[in-house]
């Protein structure tokens, strides 16, 4: 788990990168995203 954080320890900047461009919209910027969204949710809460 921990590694998955490091991993995406800047999920925000990777995000907007991948949602401007759309054309390299990968796995990556998929799963970034997911992870920036659970994240977020997290901690809201």
């Amino acid at each position: 788990m921990l590694k998955v954080v490091k991993l995406f320890s800047k999920p925000y900047l990777k995000s907007i990168e991948c949602l401007l461009t759309l054309s390299q919209f990968d796995f990556v910027c998929t799963s970034s995203l997911i992870i920036l969204s659970i994240y977020t949710t997290h901690k809201i809460r």
